[in-house]
């Protein structure tokens, strides 16, 4: 495991802990630190993506500092998922606090 995961599984235990005596169960699958870059309906004709990722042979897509983080609450609809910014997290304030 890279320490990037490592702080990142670390910190998910955390919220599930911090959680629980507000009444909200813990997660119970492994947690798997991601990005998501894109959700596709399950009606959509994605042929040509499928084509395209299977022909890259370079998946290295750089790296980038985050200095910050927002909270998400996330409503399906009818229409599609509906996203509310519930907070913002700055994160080199938060390193600063724990260094």
């Amino acid at each position: 495991m890279q320490a990037g995961e490592k702080k990142l599984t670390e910190l998910a235990a955390s919220i599930d802990h911090a959680l629980l005596p507000l009444g909200l169960a813990a997660e119970t699958r492994a947690y798997r630190p991601h990005v998501t870059l894109a959700r596709i309906k399950a009606n959509a004709d994605i042929q040509g993506l499928r084509e395209h990722i299977a022909a890259m042979s370079d998946f290295d897509f750089g790296s980038f500092d985050a200095h910050e983080f927002h909270l998400y609450e996330s409503k399906p609809s009818a229409r599609g998922s509906v996203y509310k910014k519930l907070a913002t997290y700055d994160l080199m304030r938060e390193k600063m606090k724990t260094e």
